[in-house]
């Protein structure tokens, strides 16, 4: 009871005015304790659980490693996702519009076509149209039959083209909304973001087109107009009888000049001196010369570090090679049906076409290279050790070093690391859609050796099939003097990927394998394999194990923006790759 009192009489000294007060300060007070306080408790729980008090134990990987959601567009996903800071948040998957064609092996047979060509043929336009951020579906008899007046067009007896006109309207009206290609339509074009393709990617169609240009090569056209043109070719025998795809009346649109349809007609006029079967490497390399021909100031490797980091871009490298060796010269000769005067590649591409930069060029006439590495490989070669301490995070490194440098030229060097993160968000994405002037990646993908390619995502990017510099072996052996199996003092790394560099640049990566010193506190200054490096510091992102996670939180945590931009691109590919896994 006294100390009741006392506690009253302390209480009335207040003014009347500042009693309410601090009766609300008090309560409100209370509340944000009880909330921290179970917050706390709960993140300590969940830091247990992930720590763990044994150092081999595994955490479970997530099932996925992204989520989708409208408000990507944010420096750090995490302030989205709500969630662990390993899943990143990317904007949602864009369906792609279908682009469908026609093809029958035996049909084709029958109109006096080699239905193996015709096949290669369609492989070809399959990725071309993929690469402009189509579905490229086929269509056959099966689904023609699926159609209702299948059996009355069928009891025509209708031969030839003929017949396979017929079929390609049956199928295609019985599919959901999409544009008609022939598969010997290519778009073929130095502006993959034109108009024309923006129109034709939304898949919002009207009465049927065409463009005078490539005829019906390309037909465009709402499922009700495919089916009410259906209805009133067909319905009536003798009227089908007489159609054939030179007669249809679509409404035809201007020339649009980005298709190089490679018809029957066209084959004849402009290709007969080359045999037909060989028709699917002439589109192939009429496509790769056209797309190196977009870019006039060359390829460029983003290579920030070029002191300490070399070895990263190398695979880059690889494939930029690959990109510009050119097509066979026997086919430069020989120009696209829409471009009369072509880019010849032997003649015009410069010797110094593939380079490397420190930053990304702010230019649309280079291809750019960016290779994104994890804070982690970028320590470990910096410091020649993949066992990476909370000293040498803290006391000897910057915070954000690869974004903040490579995006030096295109941002202020006053603006930081959030608005960096995203505006290189913003370029992958806009790459993924519809590759354009940058192809995004992470160091730690997996490279195809046999293509030489960063990986399988890239030929699919730009639509086309490159192949390895392969003359570049016995340049190799003559220049080191000794067979490359031999070679056993270069770096694992060099041997991997020399049958995709040149010989100059095959000795730039035995320098840089021969470069590294090791930096631990009082070890003897000698070479560090970079391969070894490499491979323990790959393991060591990739690992579930607790005391590999809390040594990689701890340098994502001083890299904020470094990470997050390398496991968005990380997740952007993965999705890219499930979803042509899933097309094809």
């Amino acid at each position: 009871m006294a100390v009741f009192l006392k506690s009253r009489r302390l209480l009335n000294k207040f003014p009347s005015y500042l009693r309410g007060r601090r009766l609300v300060l008090i309560v409100v007070s209370a509340v944000f304790s009880i909330i921290w306080i179970k917050t706390y408790v709960n993140v300590a729980h969940s830091r247990r659980l992930r720590s763990g008090s044994i150092a081999s134990a595994m955490i479970p990987l997530a099932a996925n490693s992204y989520i989708h959601s409208t408000q990507w567009e944010v420096p750090f996903s995490f302030s989205v996702s709500n969630t662990d800071s390993d899943v990143a948040v990317l904007p949602p998957l864009v369906d792609r519009c279908p682009v469908y064609t026609f093809f029958d092996p035996n049909m084709a047979e029958a109109a006096g076509q080699n239905a193996t060509t015709e096949a290669r043929i369609i492989k070809v336009w399959k990725q071309a149209f993929w690469a402009l951020g189509f579905r490229p579906t086929v269509l056959d008899l099966e689904t023609a039959q699926q159609h209702k007046l299948y059996k009355s067009v069928n009891d025509l007896e209708l031969k030839g083209e003929v017949a396979i006109d017929a079929m390609k309207y049956l199928a295609w009206s019985s599919v959901p909304i999409g544009m008609y290609s022939s598969y010997r339509l290519l778009p073929m074009t130095t502006s993959p973001t034109e108009d024309i393709f923006k129109f034709l990617r939304s898949c919002q169609y009207g009465p049927l087109i065409t463009y005078k240009d490539v005829g019906t090569g390309l037909i465009v056209g709402s499922p009700e107009a495919v089916e009410d043109f259906v209805t009133r070719s067909y319905s009536e025998p003798q009227r089908g009888k007489a159609l054939s795809a030179s007669n249809h009346k679509h409404t035809v649109e201007d020339e649009t000049g980005m298709f190089a349809y490679y018809s029957t007609a066209v084959y004849t006029k402009l290709y007969s001196s080359i045999p037909e079967h060989l028709l699917p490497e002439l589109m192939n390399s009429h496509l790769h010369s056209t797309w190196l021909s977009r870019f006039p100031e060359g390829i460029s490797i983003v290579d920030p570090f070029p002191d300490t980091t070399h070895s990263i871009m190398f695979p880059s490298l690889a494939t930029a090679n690959a990109l510009s060796t050119c097509p066979p010269t026997e086919y430069e000769p020989f120009c696209p049906p829409n471009i009369k005067s072509c880019f010849q590649c032997s003649k015009q591409l410069t010797t110094d076409f593939v380079k490397t930069v420190n930053r990304i060029p702010d230019s649309e006439s280079k291809f750019v290279f960016i290779t994104v590495p994890h804070p982690m490989t970028m320590l470990a070669l910096s410091y020649g050790t993949p066992a990476i301490t909370a000293d040498i995070v803290r006391r000897r490194t910057g915070r954000d070093l690869f974004t903040r440098s490579i995006t030096s030229e295109i941002i202020s060097e006053s603006v930081g690391s959030p608005h960096r993160v995203l505006e290189l968000k913003r370029i992958a994405v806009a790459n993924s859609e519809v590759l354009n002037t940058e192809y995004v990646s992470i160091f730690e993908a997996q490279f195809d050796l046999s293509n030489c390619m960063l990986d399988d995502n890239i030929r699919w990017a730009v639509g086309f099939n490159f192949a390895p510099i392969s003359e570049l072996e016995d340049s190799i052996d003559e220049f080191l003097g000794a067979p490359k199996s031999k070679v056993i003092s270069f770096d694992a790394l060099a041997l991997e990927v020399s049958g995709c560099l040149s010989s100059s640049q095959y000795i730039d990566l035995q320098k840089e394998s021969e470069r590294i010193p090791s930096r631990k506190e009082g070890a003897a200054e000698q070479p560090v394999k970079i391969s070894s490096v490499l491979t323990a510091i790959r393991d060591r992102v990739a690992s579930r194990r607790v005391d590999r996670m809390k040594e990689r939180n701890m340098i994502e945590a001083w890299n904020m923006a470094d990470a997050e931009i390398w496991r968005f691109v990380k997740s952007l590919n993965e999705r890219a790759h499930k979803e042509e896994q899933v097309w094809e």
